[in-house]
């Protein structure tokens, strides 16, 4: 064969090879395109759907209609939403994978004076303004026979909590109920004759709590006495807030209201802050401020001191002081986003709650149950006595020895519930009548030692937290009272009220994660140096203060009255060495800061690097390897 002939067959097959691969990546795209067929390989599996999902889809009985009106201009859009709104796309067609034909998706693009246009005014999905006339679509709509439901605008702020969303939105439009709330506390929540004091002549009524104006947006709320003996079964959620020396008669209703199905959020404390100022007498010396569900917690296996409460180094918070001067208190908490369970729907999107000498919850649950921390303190805690909380925070921090270990402050029990009266319901003292004792046998008679089904607890480590001056301010406008939302406690209540207020399968859902991940090497660095920098303020305060201390004691020797306010030689010295102290301790801090910053970004430099890199110096690896491959093949076929 010739050497003209040779080339002309490379070129040919070198020619029809390439034209050849390049139809089968047309084909391969085509095909991709047009079907939804892809593996989940991420750690969190954040594109595939929870299981909880799948139950409730899987419980359809009639057809539901998801319209996602989403802009398609493309000079319209905002890159983040484009990017954002393909994720939802395909979030979109995992519904309707999974749906089994009883999920139907429509993609509508609103283009101005477009059927589109009107349809999303009907669905309640109006446009947002970007710029001086101009406006985007970017919403969602669920359907089911005669009910809807909508979300105007799907902020990427919500990611996270997406599948929930459209999944509880498919099952509150597919079986729509009205539920009924009851409200069980030792506080005066539901409002009352000033805040729970005795009558007054022409005393004005106090109104309820703002948290109750919220829930009665949505929900149908009921007071429930602290000293009932049961709970109507049309009451789907109790919330219990400060269970003050409830009597067991009370506690077997709360029993028996969870064995039949009933869910329950309680917050429970260790030392209330706000007990006092609700009872119709002045408060004793050293009077007891905590409560507890107690056979409750027995019986699911929650140990829950009620002498104690949690100070946490990490979360302190700046309050009011002595003298007006403010001081950071380790027993006031305000928990940001890394005390949060990130993968729960209650608590994933949270990233600022205020707790008050809250209490901790420890033990293993009862067999049946499941626990979830919803919310943790960081190992800089410690466990300390009531009464010692409410010293001066320089005394509790002078006196903090940590416990190197996180307390859970808010969990959840998920499972097969079990009595904690094994006997049935308990006499009431004053039960010695022949009617109470026809209603005993009556109650017993419908007494139940364990649940059917799973059900759910929530338990919260604080009840003074949902007071309305701890996460709301409120002012005065022209006779007009404006709320403004200083933190995400009532949130909590919400997040927890609504998942409970749904299908079982519901509280099973995660928070589906995120796809923007922090460095956390980084952030353990930064952690750990914040940590040191701690630490060393620590010891400069105690230095200053043992300094301060022995000039004190030099300056008490003094017998001449005029000369006391002068100085002498050994305090000078004592002065003079704190000051030496004090600019070597600074100078170490700014080295540990300086050093920090070069640790960060020499880490920051190699991470970038290899992820510049590392794609081209694969593909540059596999080429060099299949060069020689080649060239082998060609030497051994010669």
């Amino acid at each position: 064969m010739s050497t003209t002939t040779k080339r002309n067959q490379t070129f040919f097959y070198s020619t029809a090879g390439l034209c050849v691969s390049v139809l089968i990546l047309i084909l391969v795209n085509y095909l991709a395109a047009h079907s939804f067929v892809r593996a989940d390989f991420t750690d969190d599996k954040l594109h595939t759907l929870s299981p909880g999902t799948k139950e409730v889809l899987s419980r359809l009985k009639s057809p539901v209609t998801i319209r996602f009106y989403c802009t398609q201009e493309a000079d319209a859009m905002p890159n983040n939403l484009k990017s954002y709104g393909a994720r939802i796309e395909d979030l979109l067609k995992e519904f309707e994978l999974v749906g089994d034909g009883k999920i139907r998706i429509e993609i509508h693009d609103p283009e101005p004076d477009s059927d589109a246009e009107d349809a999303a005014a009907l669905d309640g999905i109006e446009g947002q303004q970007i710029a001086p006339g101009e406006r985007i679509y970017f919403g969602l709509a669920v359907s089911c026979v005669d009910q809807s439901l909508s979300v105007p605008f799907v902020s990427p702020a919500a990611e996270n909590r997406l599948e929930y969303n459209i999944t509880r939105m498919i099952y509150r439009v597919s079986d729509p109920q009205e539920l009924k709330i009851g409200i069980m506390s030792s506080f005066p929540v539901m409002g009352g004759a000033n805040a729970g004091m005795p009558p007054m002549p022409r005393q004005p009524r106090e109104p309820a709590w703002v948290f109750v104006d919220e829930l009665k947006k949505d929900f149908d709320v009921a007071e429930i006495e602290s000293t009932t003996d049961a709970i109507d079964d049309d009451v789907a959620i109790l919330i219990v807030i400060h269970p003050k020396d409830v009597s067991e008669t009370t506690l077997f209703a709360i029993d028996q209201f969870v064995l039949r199905g009933g869910k329950l959020v309680a917050f429970v404390d260790s030392a209330s802050v706000m007990q006092s100022q609700f009872q119709s007498a002045p408060p004793m010396g050293g009077q007891d401020a905590s409560s507890s569900l107690g056979k409750l917690f027995d019986a699911w296996g929650v140990e829950f001191e009620a002498d104690k409460v949690v100070v946490d180094m990490t979360y302190s918070t700046e309050v009011g002081g002595q003298g007006g001067q403010r001081q950071v208190s380790p027993a006031v908490l305000t928990l940001d986003s890394r005390a949060m369970n990130a993968e729960d729907i209650i608590t994933g999107p949270l990233e600022n709650v205020i707790m008050l000498y809250a209490g901790a919850f420890t033990g293993e649950p009862a067999e049946g149950l499941k626990k979830t921390v919803l919310m943790r303190t960081s190992t800089q805690s410690q466990l300390i006595d009531s009464f010692r909380a409410q010293l001066p925070a320089s005394t509790i921090q002078k006196d903090f020895e940590s416990d190197d270990k996180e307390y859970a402050l808010a969990i959840r029990l998920l499972g097969r519930f079990k009595s904690a009266f094994p006997d049935g319901k308990p006499e009431a003292p004053d039960d010695e009548s022949d009617d109470s004792a026809n209603s005993e046998a009556a109650d017993n008679a419908s007494y139940l030692a364990e649940a059917e089904n799973d059900n759910a607890v929530i338990l919260i480590g604080d009840a003074d937290m949902i007071y309305d001056d701890f996460w709301v301010r409120k002012s005065n406008f022209f006779g007009q009272t404006l709320q403004q939302v200083i933190s995400e406690n009532n949130v909590l209540l919400q997040n927890s009220v609504e998942q409970l207020s749904g299908d079982q399968s519901l509280i099973s859902i995660r928070s589906r994660g995120v796809t923007k991940r922090p460095f956390t090497v980084i952030r353990d660095m930064q952690m750990e140096a914040e940590k040191k920098y701690k630490q060393e303020m620590a010891n400069l305060e105690e230095e200053l203060s043992e300094a301060q201390q022995k000039i004190n004691e030099l300056q008490s020797t003094k017998k001449d009255q005029k000369q006391k306010y002068i100085m002498s030689p050994e305090q000078t010295r004592e002065l003079e060495k704190f000051q030496e102290k004090q600019v070597e301790v600074r100078r170490r801090l700014k080295e540990l800061r300086k050093q920090l910053r070069k640790d960060i970004d020499r880490l920051e430099t190699r991470l970038k690097l290899v992820n510049i890199l590392m794609m081209p110096f694969v593909v540059v690896v596999c080429g060099i390897g299949f060069y020689f491959v080649r060239r082998n093949r060609a030497s051994s076929s010669r």
